[in-house]
């Protein structure tokens, strides 16, 4: 393995004063702008500095080749100038650093090698962020670094124009350790732009890093960032004074110090498969087990980082690995929170200690690993409630799915969702509360290595949606799979003050129970005639004759709660018309946040908005070439809030959920028969659950909303396997509706992209092989070899 250099390391942004200022630079998240026009030292490069040795400071800022291509650099005008001579300065820097802290490297040991493919997308971008950062940094021999240099210095010495001549003008992310921008800021003087998102996207693109470094040049102000699952920084800007001329050359030092650290500190666990660049695999080390992963997901930074991919078999090359293998699992790592107790590994281990629970992901090996941590690069007065410590978690499962837009009929996706509120009963009843159902942790098309059956017997007598629609099967599985317990606890342990686990209100934004994704008071209005009709549609299920097979255990007790509760709604509303107001009105007339916790009726609520997802953004197949909504229409207008909805504002959601009449006007015309089953279970769903929590006059179990919701879906799949087999359409599973709004922060494309530079060589390869340009993107057909060809 090639050495790297390594400088000493201390926790950044400490408290310190800079030789020459009175005051420490202040040091802000990099998504926010800031600039710093005075000639402090930045807290940034200061740390570098401080932590480097003295002598090796001093002679690399008083290198001549580096004062040559620093003044140079200085000397240009032009953008397109600069991209050479900034080239030129960051591989001088970097081959003084080896020269002097590695001095008996060889020319084929790796070192930190400066390009400027600014002409190219970057490739490997299996997330389409389409990125084209003016400076990149990769791992490169230090013979080509050693000639890059020299071939630069001899055109600067004779005062010829130093060009660009780079070793491979389109590079890939997994080569990456570096990005840096060179447009100018905005008008305003402070850039909202490109640098900040390069950095995001190498962060999101190399798991092995956990710390990645970049840097803007505007004009000739030099900017620093560092980003990692904890925090952004970033140093302000830093000029070229007149009366020191030499004063920004140390932020140019310590970025390429901090990129050699980075490179020094990676997680040697992520093996990185070259030099294929357009299809990324990864080889991760699971203690003494390899799996070889395409990544398919990470989570923007800051945060928890989290990074998925799907592990293949077999030892075939890449590209074929890649496109024709099997799928047998899913690769997770992420970044925890110090305080999360208790992992998904563990939470797992409780779901599945009796056997594998059936409709939950199995899991073959989990492991929290406390050596490999991040730190926040704040100081706690500077990010008030940040989480100050991660650590890597990494988790193998052996089980895989479709995401729920591959559901091809709308009674697919009932039966996915009955299922999957079977199974979350089925955890509850093992002490665990999921806490974060939503569209993208249910999957429909579920599979599971037949290895996992070595390890343990699979849970059986459960009673799945098949097996009560008569599958004599008594061992038949769901349709469901439900995945990322990140967020799980223990329940009811988890209402206790004294509970050591995660119990803070979260979810997933857009599918989050309203009482938990609001920061304010909810008036929860009623409408006691729907509350009545409900209580006769419930009782009626029960005359199903499949009935019995799904509720066994019946006792005829649930709909007799649910009148009770009716009565109460009514005499609810009763008083929330009395004026003046009763001195009580605020208790029985909104939802306070500030009381709530999260039971689990509101795990159920995610499933419903989840539902109306799908229907309301499904698309008939045969109205496939009519995808694009009236502008600014119903559809459009519900899909853009949805998709803007955060943590803290509910006013828009609850309008369809509350006295919600059913999505007529916002579902498809050939769907528009579903308006009275959405009608039903917000019905259901909008009554203030918390207020008969523990209420005198009637007893309202923990798993009402289960009994609740599955009775409608039931009725529901009833109906559409015999009396309205018509409604069961076809829909398109290759796109939505797509959206047709005003908004610019809807990323719905109306047209199919064109394809970039840096796809085509992708395509090639492909074709080359026999296999499909969508195969390149690391989006496979893959055949399972027990049940015949599906596409996962």
């Amino acid at each position: 393995m090639s050495q790297h250099p390594k400088p000493p390391h201390t926790p950044y942004a400490k408290h310190r004063r800079s030789n020459n200022s009175s005051s420490k630079a202040p040091m802000k998240y990099a998504f926010e702008a800031a600039t710093n026009p005075h000639a402090s030292l930045p807290s940034l490069v200061f740390d570098v500095k401080e932590t480097t040795d003295d002598t090796t400071w001093t002679a690399i800022t008083q290198h001549p080749d580096v004062r040559l291509a620093f003044t140079q650099l200085g000397e240009q005008t032009t953008q397109a100038q600069k991209y050479g001579y900034v080239t030129f300065l960051l591989n001088v820097i970097s081959l003084v650093c080896i020269d002097l802290l590695f001095p008996q490297a060889g020319d084929d040991m790796d070192v930190v090698f400066y390009d400027s493919p600014h002409l190219h997308i970057t490739r490997g971008d299996y997330l389409g962020m389409a990125c084209k950062p003016d400076w990149v940094a990769f791992l490169y021999p230090l013979a080509q670094l050693r000639a890059a240099v020299a071939a630069a210095k001899a055109s600067a010495v004779a005062r010829k124009p130093v060009l660009i001549k780079s070793a491979a003008t389109a590079q890939g992310w997994p080569r990456l350790v570096m990005v840096g921008e060179g447009k100018p800021a905005n008008a305003t003087g402070i850039d909202q732009g490109q640098f900040l998102v390069y950095m995001s996207a190498l962060k999101t693109y190399r798991p092995d890093l956990r710390t990645v470094h970049g840097l803007q040049l505007d004009d000739t102000q030099l900017r620093l960032a560092t980003i990692n699952a904890c925090s952004a920084v970033e140093s302000g800007y830093m000029q070229r004074p007149k009366e020191d001329p030499f004063y920004q050359l140390s932020g140019w030092i310590a970025h390429v110090l901090l990129v050699h650290r980075s490179v020094s500190e990676r997680d040697t666990s992520f093996t990185h498969l070259l030099p294929e660049d357009d299809i990324v695999r990864y080889d991760i080390a699971l203690d003494d087990q390899i799996s070889r992963v395409v990544p398919v997901y990470t989570s923007q930074p800051p945060g928890r980082m989290t990074w998925v991919g799907f592990e293949i078999g077999g030892d075939a090359t890449v590209l074929n690995s890649v496109c024709t293998e099997d799928c047998v699992g899913v690769v997770k790592v992420s970044y925890q929170d110090e305080k999360a107790v208790f992992s998904e590994g563990q939470m797992l281990d409780l779901a599945h200690a009796n056997g594998w629970l059936p409709g939950v992901v199995r899991h073959t090996f989990w492991k929290r690993d406390k050596e490999a941590k991040v730190v926040n690069l704040l100081e706690p007065d500077e990010d008030e409630g940040g989480v100050r410590v991660r650590f890597k978690e990494t988790i193998r499962l052996g089980s895989v799915g479709d995401p729920l837009s591959q559901c091809t009929t709308p009674l697919q996706m009932l039966k996915v969702a009955y299922d999957a509120i079977e199974t979350h009963l089925q955890l509850l009843n093992r002490r665990v509360l999921h806490r974060d159902l939503s569209w993208f942790n249910i999957f429909c098309n579920p599979w599971h290595d037949p290895r996992t059956l070595k390890t343990k017997p699979v849970v059986t007598g459960i009673p799945c949606i098949e097996y009560i629609l008569g599958e004599d099967d008594a061992s038949k599985e769901p349709c469901c799979l439900i995945g990322d317990f990140d967020h799980a606890g223990g329940y009811p342990q988890i209402h206790d003050p004294n509970y050591q686990g995660r119990n803070g209100r979260t979810g997933t934004a857009m599918f989050s129970a309203i009482e938990m994704s609001t920061d304010r008071p909810i008036p929860r209005r009623v409408n006691a005639v729907w509350i009545s009709a409900l209580a006769d549609t419930l009782r009626a299920v029960e005359d199903l004759p499949v009935f019995r097979r799904a509720f066994p255990n019946d006792t005829g007790d649930f709909v007799t709660m649910f009148e009770e509760v009716a009565t109460l709604e009514f005499r609810r509303e009763t008083n929330l018309e009395k004026k003046p107001r009763l001195p009580h009105d605020a208790e029985i007339r909104y939802t306070d946040p500030d009381t709530i916790v999260h039971d689990p009726c509101y795990d159920v609520q995610s499933i419903y908005w989840s539902l109306l997802w799908f229907f309301v953004r499904s698309l008939p197949e045969a109205r496939r070439r009519t995808p694009v909504d009236t502008f600014n229409g119903a559809f459009s207008t519900f899909a853009t809030n949805m998709l803007k909805h955060t943590i803290g504002e509910d006013g828009y959601r609850s309008n369809f959920l509350i006295q919600f009449s059913g999505p007529e006007n916002i579902i498809h015309p050939d769907l528009v028969h579903f308006t009275e089953f959405f009608k039903d279970l917000a019905t259901y769903l909008s009554i203030p659950w918390h207020m008969y929590k523990n209420h005198p006059k009637v007893k309202v179990p923990d798993d009402h909303a289960h009994t609740a919701v599955r009775r409608l879906l039931l009725a529901k799949i009833y109906d559409l396997t015999k009396e309205n087999k018509q409604h069961n359409i076809a829909l398109d599973p290759t796109q939505p509706r797509i959206i047709n709004d005003a908004s610019t922060s809807v990323t719905d494309l109306k047209r199919p992209p064109t394809v970039r530079d840096s796809t085509n060589p992708a395509k090639r390869k492909a074709e080359a092989a026999g296999l499909r340009q969508s195969d390149s993107d690391a989006k496979r057909q893959v055949t399972s070899a027990t049940s015949g060809s599906a596409t996962r």
